[in-house]
């Protein structure tokens, strides 16, 4: 629900999170075992909605990894960087909750965010579609 890409919620820290604002400032991913860029090589900010509000705030009051540079999705037990397995397997788990086919990727919920946060989208860079998610750069 926030359109933002695998690596980036990887790599999202409680800082990043503007609750005053509502947005969350995209400004790293985590991709093959690092820390880099985001994909666009810029920061990047994204709004929250309220439901998303709700449930980070619930989030980070049950999480022990609450300080600003904690990892927002941490492993439970260490605080270091959620596996990508275990990402998947929680995604495919939510997949069948909702009756949803397997064959949605992971990529297909920036769609979702898009469509859902009904503002004007930007073009998708890797599947093309004109109906992304909205973002806006900081000048």
């Amino acid at each position: 629900m926030t359109g933002l890409r695998q690596g980036e919620l990887l790599a999202l820290r409680w800082r990043d999170v503007d609750w005053q604002a509502q947005r969350i400032h995209v400004r790293r991913s985590h991709v093959l075992g690092d820390f880099d860029t985001p994909k666009s090589h810029k920061a990047r900010t994204v709004p929250m909605g309220m439901e998303v509000v709700g449930k980070l705030d619930a989030w980070q009051q049950a999480s022990q990894w609450d300080t600003p540079d904690a990892l927002v999705l941490a492993e439970p037990a260490s605080g270091e960087v959620l596996r990508r397995g275990a990402l998947m397997r929680r995604y495919r788990r939510a997949l069948k909750a909702v009756k949803l086919d397997e064959a949605h990727r992971f990529h297909d919920l920036r769609h979702t965010f898009g469509t859902a946060m009904a503002r004007p989208a930007s073009r998708c860079g890797r599947c093309r579609r004109s109906w992304a998610t909205p973002t806006t750069r900081p000048r």
